[in-house]
């Protein structure tokens, strides 16, 4: 008897992790900004002689109270140039839940350049895209895009 009470148990168990471990995950789809700012960034190998067409991307859903935000987004790294591919820019955002997507890529040979944009239903996107850049080795790098609500 008393194993099959603590099998009974065991099953319950799991299965009431499960159910917290799913709700979590839908309470995580669309993270909100905390403290006013968010970042999305991903670290990849980037060749120093890229060839047109090449990119990597990175995306996520954020909820964004409304207000001015300073937004930027740049490479990183030990070999990053001075002038990798930083921009940024001051936006007005209304409340809502947005698709922040980024993309390096080299739209032409030996070039790159940084993009991104948010996307909030029934709204117009808001874009922001770097000048192009060249790197000065092959190397690991971070593309980091931050928000900081003014």
């Amino acid at each position: 008897m008393k194993m099959t009470q603590i099998r009974s148990r065991g099953v319950l168990g799991r299965v009431a992790t499960a159910v917290a471990a799913a709700m979590c995950a839908v309470m995580l789809t669309a993270t909100h900004a905390a403290a006013g700012a968010a970042d999305l960034s991903r670290t990849l190998y980037m060749t120093r002689f890229p060839e047109a067409g090449n990119g990597a991307d990175m995306s996520r859903t954020i909820y964004l109270a409304a207000g001015t935000y300073h937004w930027n987004v740049g490479l990183e790294g030990a070999y990053a140039p001075v002038d990798s591919g930083y921009v940024e820019r001051k936006i007005y955002l209304a409340a809502g839940t947005y698709t922040w997507n980024c993309r390096v890529y080299a739209p032409d040979n030996y070039v790159y350049q940084n993009t991104c944009s948010l996307e909030k239903p029934g709204s117009e996107r808001a874009w922001i895209e770097s000048p192009l850049y060249d790197l000065y080795t092959s190397s690991t790098y971070t593309l980091n895009s931050r928000l900081l609500q003014l």
